[in-house]
């Protein structure tokens, strides 16, 4: 039986990772589950139908529109709705109108009596591991959300164990419906040694550097990176580190421009060169041209970065976090996201490593292209098993 899955718009220009996410679910579904899950996108009102834009390649049906304009009367009735009926009345209709028997649920709130099963999605418990990094209002939000919607879904999806065992530790009504649907990213093939020059002069990037694809939010630790690049230095090692993201913290705005200011003052600028953000096709060329791919955060969900680089055959130099242990493959070295010294003897180490020949880099990425292939059809089988069982779960009660 196909079940239709109404989706939400996830992320966006301010958190590419769930743009991402959502990208990677549908493709894997596309190709590994067509038969099982058929897509259905879904806005609040038309001004938003340009943000799917995308997500249209993966689906085939046409987007769900609750409403024609963003106008006051539908967000006054939808929190009415929410809040007093305990269900967005609106968008249950929408969804039943467009034959969807099962929702993606990310972030919003339905309301508890919601009248369509729901499978949603958490990726992470950030705000109760870092808490300083949220103000206190915005700790509030999203933890009170978080409660609701362990309380209202049907089913939860974690991406890994360590995200289970926090969302149980956290939210008790969790317990007994949380289930863990790892991701993987879907690639492009290996581009060969013209691309990568191409690339490399294209951003004036050195032959030979590390790859940190991260954010520039506080969390993502790149502090620690600037003072191991220091400490090398006055080992008489000089790496270079290549850093791509998007240059915006809501939490802390000034926290980029405080990055790029240090890396001046500390006389650093000739080895810790800024990208911003890259076009999407530039970041697989990035990884394969880079010594190792570098994620120094203090914490993490299942990372797209580490998968992307797990998908390429490519060396990874990981904060030592549970999840990064969880999903690292055996070309990973660890370090203490809290302690510099660390982080230098794995650059060190990983700096002087002899990569071989251009010959073993083809075999380790087909290798890892083959494991990367069935671990998408191993995600898109697990998504559609988890929707079937959020459906029979709502009809058994349970």
């Amino acid at each position: 039986m196909t079940i239709r899955v109404g989706f939400p718009m996830v992320g966006g220009a301010a958190w590419t990772g769930g743009l991402n996410y959502l990208i990677n679910l549908l493709a894997a579904l596309r190709e590994y589950a067509p038969e099982a899950i058929e897509p259905v996108l879904f806005v609040e009102h038309e001004a938003q139908l340009p943000e799917l834009a995308p997500l249209r390649e993966w689906v085939t049906l046409p987007p769900v529109v609750v409403t024609a304009s963003a106008g006051p009367s539908r967000r006054w009735r939808k929190t009415f709705d929410c809040l007093v009926r305990q269900r967005d009345v609106g968008l249950e209709n929408a969804l039943r109108g467009a034959g969807v028997s099962l929702v993606f649920q990310h972030s919003a709130w339905f309301g508890l009596r919601f009248g369509l099963p729901t499978l949603a999605w958490i990726p992470d418990f950030q705000h109760r591991h870092l808490p300083q990094m949220f103000k206190r209002t915005t700790w509030l939000k999203r933890d009170l959300g978080y409660r609701g919607i362990t309380h209202s879904a049907t089913r939860l999806m974690l991406s890994s164990e360590d995200a289970r065992r926090d969302v149980e530790q956290f939210y008790p009504a969790a317990r007994g419906k949380s289930r863990v649907v790892s991701f993987a990213v879907k690639t492009d093939d290996c581009a060969d040694a013209e691309a990568h020059n191409a690339l490399l002069l294209r951003h004036a990037i050195p032959q030979k550097f590390f790859y940190l694809p991260n954010q520039f939010w506080k969390h993502k630790n790149h502090r620690l990176v600037i003072e191991a690049l220091a400490l090398l230095r006055t080992r008489g090692v000089r790496v270079n580190i290549i850093s791509s993201g998007n240059m915006q913290d809501a939490r802390d705005p000034a926290f980029p421009a405080s990055i790029v200011q240090e890396v001046r003052e500390r006389g650093l600028d000739e080895q810790f060169q800024f990208l911003g953000m890259v076009p999407r096709s530039d970041i697989p060329l990035l990884m394969q041209a880079a010594v190792a791919v570098i994620n120094p955060s203090l914490f993490e969900g299942w990372s797209t970065v580490v998968e992307e680089a797990k998908s390429l055959g490519v060396a990874l130099v990981l904060s030592d976090l549970a999840v990064h242990r969880e999903q690292a493959p055996a070309r990973a070295r660890f370090f203490d996201p809290h302690d510099a010294t660390t982080l230098v003897d794995a650059l060190a180490a990983e700096w002087q490593n002899e990569q071989g020949s251009p010959g073993d880099a083809a075999l380790r990425y087909q290798s890892a292209k083959i494991t990367n292939e069935m671990a998408r059809a191993v995600f898109a089988r697990r998504f559609a098993a988890l929707c079937a069982e959020t459906i029979h779960a709502t009809a058994d009660g349970t």
